[in-house]
């Protein structure tokens, strides 16, 4: 009998060696144990997995099922997917919490030993640690070298910082994280050590802000939390409540997935979450493809890599990432996102990474770059961000809403220090730049936010960009930075204060730009189609080709262009078209408006960010700044764009003067409004009546008076 048992143990031994020695396909879940994990019936568990599969091997997780730990990939070609019926299988970082203890007030502390946390949700929800003040920052009044800031505000604090982490909003586009080591009266001494990124390369500004986290004192509001390492306990506060009911979950695990230098892997249908540092970390490998996987709720990124090629990511979501996206940081080749959808990338501010490049949706330095076809929506600085020398680089067919939230001088679509051949940016919809001033007053000049909606910032050359639709920002709509050898052709760019914006330097000059066939649309009239600011004695007449242009602003065409001369002698003209086409010899052929308007009631922006032709109705008679005519409806092609501008005669009853509503003599067409109608009142006018009118479809930019 015993031989018989040993006999046995050598046959599955044997099987398993075969098994190892080829391809087979293995089922995990997350009741499974240590069979031979070649059936749901006989299914690994998720710890058998990270011992035993091997080269050539398909793993099949079960869906609906949600595994706690790393993959390490210590081989190459294999396949991960998933079996069965529900929601895609979870491999997760997260550990939830339990056995609170009060602390004080509605403040409690559970046991957690991990060496660093980024991560926290409360009932699902992403919160952020603690921070004083709650919102905004406070005001630096001095500093000495990058070791510590004064003033008054340091006085403020309402506890000892001491051992906390202060966030300094060192300059528009960085955010860096500082352990205090001491506090003296009105200054905070901070260390320089690289904990989180690089927060060595940026000094605070004078007259910038700053705030303080991750200290019990910070605790105020519900869901804020503070990791205390030493005691091993995190504290989160609960609003009004207990723990009671409520799930807290942490990060404690590092990543989700690690891919070391192998090749030829694909993943398909895996979700990731929870990580503290990356859900899938990828490091010198090659050929590795992700099939609609999702990447959700990461202290750091959804997808990192470095010195990798072949990378392919195709569908699935990025979303709750607190530094970037999908973040391939340098001297990658061959990357293509296809189809992806971030949502709330780097959205809290001190959460992401020190120095530069965080808080970014898609970010990529590398050589064959295509990413295209992606919705990149509420985005705490860059929303695309592309760099690095290499040539075939596209972006296309991506639609961006929602940029520069927390850090701004970015953009929907930015590059920077970029160079090679064939480098496209194409049928783009970015929309929404935000930008955020507050915390940045060294700048004084520039209290706006500055997010652009396509940036091409210092040291990016030869770039096209193509057929894009850009709407709604602070700042500018597409901004050429002290750049060259670009070509600018084909773009609708619609209500930004200064609409094709172009800075030249001493250093840092604009040449070899061919602007054509654009439509650069002001919605009001303190808008400038185009801004043109020379920090040295420049001349436009050198900056390139432009022509075919419409430079519109129909609510008042007078004087569209800046032309601003940051020199001694120089100083800022506002001149019409024809002013710039006679000075600067560019633009012969182009032209401004052709529909006017006195009411930008009557613009209305339409726009299509999907892959089919969308069909629009309208309200009444409509022309765009070419005078093109639409009624009724029209069908507006794949990631296109118009502005239309209504034509007050039709469609639409207004204001002419102010009056009694009941007077036919104030309204356009000679008649009092009949009930239904679409109603203006005109800006300006006085429009006094019995009651509110609410038959009808009302908008006022004047005066509604309601008699009493």
């Amino acid at each position: 009998m015993k031989n018989l048992k040993i006999k046995s143990v050598l046959l599955f031994l044997a099987a398993l060696c075969f098994h190892s020695a080829h391809s087979a396909t293995y089922y995990v879940k997350a009741s499974g144990g240590n069979g031979s994990g070649l059936s749901d019936e006989d299914a690994w568990s998720f710890e058998k997995l990270k011992a035993s599969f091997t080269t050539g091997s398909t793993v099949l997780f079960k869906r609906g099922d949600v595994f706690y730990g790393t993959v390490s990939a210590e081989n190459s070609n294999f396949t991960f997917d998933a079996y069965g019926e529900g929601p895609n299988p979870v491999i997760s970082g997260f550990t939830q919490l339990n056995g609170w203890t009060k602390a004080s007030g509605n403040i409690y502390y559970a046991t957690l030993d991990v060496e660093s946390l980024n991560m926290v949700t409360l009932d699902g929800v992403v919160r952020g640690m603690g921070r004083y003040p709650n919102t905004g920052y406070l005001k630096i009044n001095g500093h000495e070298d990058n070791s510590s800031i004064f003033g008054g505000a340091v006085n403020s604090i309402p506890f000892d910082p001491v051992g906390a982490e202060v966030v300094i909003r060192k300059d528009r586009w960085i955010l860096d994280r500082h352990q205090i080591t001491s506090h003296a009266a009105n200054r905070l001494y901070y260390s320089a050590t690289n904990n989180y990124g690089t927060n060595t390369r940026y000094s605070p500004k004078d007259g910038n802000g700053f705030f303080v986290q991750n200290h019990l004192g910070t605790l105020s509001d519900e869901g804020e939390w503070f990791y205390d390492k030493n005691a091993r306990r995190l504290y989160v506060h609960f609003g009004s409540g207990s723990p009671d009911g409520r799930t807290v979950k942490a990060s404690t695990l590092a990543g989700n997935m690690i891919v070391n230098s192998q090749t030829n892997i694909t993943v398909n249908n895996i979700d990731f979450e929870g990580s503290n540092n990356n859900g899938v970390y990828l490091v010198g490998a090659r050929d590795v493809t992700f099939n609609n996987c999702n990447f959700k709720q990461h202290g750091g990124n959804g997808v990192y890599g470095i010195d990798v090629s072949a990378i392919t990511i195709n569908g699935g979501t990025v979303s709750d990432a607190l530094n970037n996206g999908i973040w391939i940081e340098h001297n990658g080749s061959a990357i293509t996102i296809d189809g992806v959808r971030t949502n709330n990338v780097g959205m809290i501010a001190g959460a992401a990474r020190s120095g530069d490049t965080a808080q970014e949706a898609i970010s990529v330095a590398a050589s064959g770059t295509a990413i295209r076809n992606c919705s990149v929506i509420s985005t705490g600085f860059n929303g695309i961000h592309f760099s690095g020398s290499g040539d075939n680089v596209v972006v296309e067919n991506n639609f961006v809403d929602g940029f520069c939230k927390i850090k701004d001088d970015g953009g929907g679509i930015y590059t920077f220090n970029s160079t090679g051949a064939n480098r496209k940016i194409r049928n783009n919809i970015v929309l929404n730049a935000v930008g955020a001033y507050h915390g940045t007053e060294y700048n004084y000049w520039e209290a706006y936010g500055k997010a652009a909606g396509i940036y091409l910032d210092g040291g990016s050359k030869d770039t096209e960009i193509d057929n894009n639709v850009i709407a709604h920002g602070p700042w500018g709509g597409i901004f050429v930075n002290g750049t060259s050898d670009h070509r600018i052709i084909n773009n609708l760019v619609y209500d930004f204060p200064r609409v094709l914006l172009i800075h030249s330097f001493k250093d840092l000059f604009v040449r070899n730009l061919t602007v054509k066939n654009n439509v650069f649309l002001a919605k009001s009239a303190s808008q400038s189609a185009m801004y043109v600011h020379m920090y040295f004695n420049d001349d436009p007449s050198q900056f390139g080709t432009f022509n075919n242009n419409t430079y519109a602003r129909p609510v008042n065409e007078a004087a569209t262009i800046t032309v601003q001369r940051e020199y001694a002698g120089g100083g800022q003209a506002n001149i019409p078209l024809s002013q710039w086409i006679q000075d600067y010899r560019q633009d012969a052929s182009s032209s401004k408006s052709l529909v006017t308007t006195d009411q930008e009631s009557n613009f209305r922006f339409e726009y299509n960010n999907s892959n089919n032709e969308s069909s629009v109705s309208l309200d009444g008679n409509y022309a765009d700044v070419t005078n093109k005519k639409f009624a009724s409806r029209f069908q507006l092609a794949p990631y296109a764009g118009v502005v239309l501008i209504k034509d007050p005669a039709t469609g639409l009853i207004q204001s002419i003067a102010s009056g009694q509503w009941s007077n036919p003599g104030i309204w356009s067409g000679g008649q009092t409004p009949k009930s239904n109608e679409t109603v203006l009142i005109n800006k300006g006018h006085v429009v006094t009546s019995d009651s509110y009118p609410t038959e009808f479809t009302l908008s006022t930019e004047g005066e509604l008076k309601i008699n009493k």
